[in-house]
């Protein structure tokens, strides 16, 4: 049976067991302190245990044992960025983005003392901001500014650096992705500030039309959909023609 490190977080009460001789977090406490429904983050979690490497562990809680499912801290980072701020209800936005920045750090650190300081010595101050919750404030306020998710955003990077696994990276590729995220955000802020009637009206004097990245890129992935389609309805005809030119030069026709 593991023993479980309480920690206090924005009023709710997380812990931190060692499984294994590595320290994993219950998420079901995560989840809820965050404001989301266990049963559907459960569903995803278990869905893919693989990826997530989640196992079922016993600890004991106000005087009882539970089973719960746990999460290796390693991967809690991870976990917490599948998380969309701008598709969640608005009254528990800012505390997905608060668990976002601060709640692996916070556990990261409880565990590394390997024990919980007294009650009235706790802090709930933000851990100073590393290179990677710089990182997902920087992705949430692009996504803002341009009106999309922030899955949107990641992949629009991985594509960017070549990197599908994108920002799973060092420090230097982390640096060279905050770099251009807050150059991208300036252009996103400049473009927003003017008014789009008076950028249309400039655009239609000179011929032209006023079209954001994000909408070159969706034309383009409908392109590329649409040339898929027709490739593969020209492989069906081609297999259709192949198929009758067959039966036509069949002996019992004709």
């Amino acid at each position: 049976m593991a023993t479980a490190i309480t920690v206090p977080f924005h009023g709710s009460n997380l812990f931190v067991v060692e499984h294994n001789n590595q320290p994993y977090t219950p998420m079901k406490a995560i989840v809820e302190g965050m404001g989301l429904n266990w049963a559907s983050q459960f569903t995803k979690l278990n869905n893919n245990p693989e990826r997530w490497g989640i196992v079922k562990i016993a600890i004991p809680t106000n005087g009882d044992v539970q089973s719960a499912i746990c999460l290796p801290l390693r991967k809690l980072f991870g976990w917490l960025q599948t998380i969309s701020p701008n598709k969640v209800k608005a009254d528990i936005r800012a505390n997905v983005i608060r668990y976002q920045n601060e709640c692996d750090d916070v556990l990261w650190q409880y565990w590394t003392n390997k024990t919980a300081p007294a009650a009235n010595n706790i802090t709930l101050a933000a851990p100073k901001p590393n290179r990677r919750v710089k990182l997902s404030e920087l992705i949430f306020e692009l996504a803002e500014l341009r009106g999309v998710t922030t899955q949107e955003i990641r992949i629009h990077y991985s594509q960017v650096f070549n990197n599908p696994c994108w920002p799973e990276g060092n420090e230097f590729s982390l640096a060279l992705a905050n770099v251009k995220l807050k150059h991208d955000i300036e252009e996103a802020r400049k473009y927003k500030a003017a008014p789009v009637a008076e950028l249309q009206a400039m655009a239609a004097q000179m011929g032209m039309k006023v079209i954001s990245e994000y909408d070159l890129q969706a034309m383009h992935r409908q392109l590329v959909s649409q040339q898929e389609a027709i490739d593969e309805m020209n492989k069906r005809l081609v297999k259709l023609a192949t198929q009758h030119s067959q039966m036509m030069n069949n002996p019992i026709w004709g």
